[in-house]
């Protein structure tokens, strides 16, 4: 079985000799090593040339013409990957030994096509108190059981549980899926794996296997969090806010549904996907109504589905307290009546 590593660079001088070495030092070593530059200098190039004497495995080194930007370059690079199963990376983190035999071994017991492991966060130094992305996310242990068990994908698509490209592990037969992401989801690691969960072929190990770097050049802006007072927390989701997350949900089903053509999507999680495009309606029709109107029309099912798909009592507060909405937004309703389509 054939491993490829990609890295996804841009200006990393300052830390990718240090991951490279991790990866020549890996228990189990890669067959390739694949980069793209999206630098417009050639100091990189000048840099990989000198590492590559370390190693005696194959370094692809491609220097982008034009600046293809952080997702595409990933793209690019999983095409040209001859692995069977292809490891993204950072290129300013640090892997631990044995992470790709123990991805590997994984891989090989449960048959997923996409795979995350844990990662450390660390500082610019890789100093780290052993706090882990997982850790970030309560209910992270019945998340991890139902996703590793073909369930979870509410967990998913909900953002539920923190994961990262740097910790990815994608089989080959991947690409085709990657390739059909829609604009609407800016995260290539969120899009597999959520449609790897609509297959029942995600898999999560929370053994930490990557020491996550944060500094001041990270492209990323994962474990960053604000501090928000009481009337900006019930106030925090606005109409415009369900809007988006209405037509999200209704593109990712119709982008599921034309993924199951040559991927096993599970018949049971496009008809999720439905109840949440219906939820996310819902609440915009219960903002259009007057305080009264919104009490006589409360139903028990639209109280589990808060509890479901937002934050419970903390958003159903906040659907009551919004002012009904204008008449652009009213329009809106109107016109995307989604079961209608």
């Amino acid at each position: 079985m054939k491993i490829s590593v990609i890295i996804a660079a841009y200006k990393g001088e300052k830390y990718i000799t240090e991951q490279l070495q991790s990866i020549f030092l890996q228990t189990c070593q890669p067959d390739e090593i694949l980069i793209g530059d999206d630098s417009q200098d050639n100091r990189m190039q000048y840099l990989i040339e000198k590492i590559a004497e370390d190693w005696h495995g194959r370094i692809l080194y491609f220097h982008n013409k034009k600046q293809l930007g952080h997702i595409n370059n990933f793209f690019n690079l999983m095409s040209k990957a001859s692995g069977d199963l292809i490891f993204f990376s950072d290129q300013d983190d640090f892997w631990l030994p044995d992470k790709i035999s123990k991805m590997k071994q994984l891989y090989l017991c449960n048959q997923a096509d996409v795979l995350f492991c844990d990662s450390y966060v660390c500082d610019k130094d890789l100093e780290h108190d052993k706090t882990t992305l997982f850790h970030y996310k309560q209910n992270r242990g019945r998340i991890i059981r139902a996703i590793n068990q073909a369930g979870g994908f509410k967990d998913i698509i909900l953002s539920k549980i923190m994961l990262s490209g740097h910790n990815m592990l994608c089989s080959k037969s991947m690409v085709k899926v990657f390739e059909k992401r829609p604009i609407i989801f800016p995260h290539y690691d969120h899009w597999l794996a959520i449609v790897a969960a609509a297959a029942g072929k995600l898999y999560l190990n929370d053994m930490p296997l990557t020491l996550y770097r944060r500094h001041d050049d990270n492209v990323s802006t994962l474990c960053q969090t604000k501090e928000r007072t009481l009337k900006q927390y019930f106030n925090s989701t606005t109409s415009n806010d369900i809007i988006d997350s209405f037509e999200k949900y209704a593109e990712l089903r119709n982008a599921l549904q034309q993924i199951s053509v040559f991927y096993p999507i599970k018949e049971e999680n496009l008809n999720l996907l439905d109840d949440v495009v219906s939820y996310f309606q819902n609440r915009l029709l219960f903002r259009s109504k007057t305080f009264l109107r919104k009490i006589f029309s409360l139903s028990f099912r639209f109280i589990k589905q808060h509890f479901l798909y937002a934050s419970g009592i903390k958003s159903l507060v906040r659907d009551f307290i919004e002012i009904p909405c204008d008449q652009a937004e009213h329009d809106f309703i109107v016109k995307n009546k989604y079961f209608q389509r």
